[in-house]
């Protein structure tokens, strides 16, 4: 089940008012991508309910088969299917209704790591995300400002 250009349609649309908390989370999911050992972009993510963090996880090198399921595709894990993995691993419940989700991604080159750089979900995660009922997304924008994303209502049609 692939979600077409979903990303464009969520990067046209304005961001909502977010929390000190949802900053807080998004600056741990930017720390934690900066440590990655993945060579290129590095992206973290941190699911969390209200102040409790269900699961942290990163892009990578290797796969998985529910990454394989929303997207066949890819090679890799993404950020997003590391942490969910973390969270039933964490708390053995499949239960995510009502939880977010921040998606940081940094850009290492060879000298240092440089700024954040946009993170958002790719069409395949977003589905998988709205699937399990999550009710936002807390990213950056293409300039590396700070959105969140309200996944209540969003439509998902090709």
């Amino acid at each position: 089940m692939l979600f077409r250009n979903l990303n464009r349609r969520l990067a046209s649309t304005k961001g909502e008012p977010y929390t000190a908390l949802d900053s807080d989370m998004l600056l741990r999911a930017t720390d934690d991508a900066y440590s990655s050992d993945v060579p290129k972009h590095p992206m973290d993510a941190v699911i969390y309910r209200g102040k409790h963090i269900l699961g942290r996880g990163s892009n990578k090198l290797k796969t998985h088969p529910i990454q394989h399921k929303w997207c066949p595709r890819t090679a890799h894990i993404h950020a997003e299917t590391s942490a969910l993995l973390n969270a039933f691993r964490s708390h053995m419940t499949a239960d995510l209704q009502g939880a977010s989700i921040a998606v940081a991604r940094v850009r290492k080159t060879k000298l240092q790591c440089t700024a954040e750089h946009v993170s958002y979900p790719c069409d395949e995660c977003l589905g998988m995300l709205s699937h399990l009922g999550f009710v936002s997304i807390m990213c950056r924008d293409e300039y590396g400002v700070a959105k969140r994303i309200n996944l209540m209502g969003v439509s998902y049609g090709n």
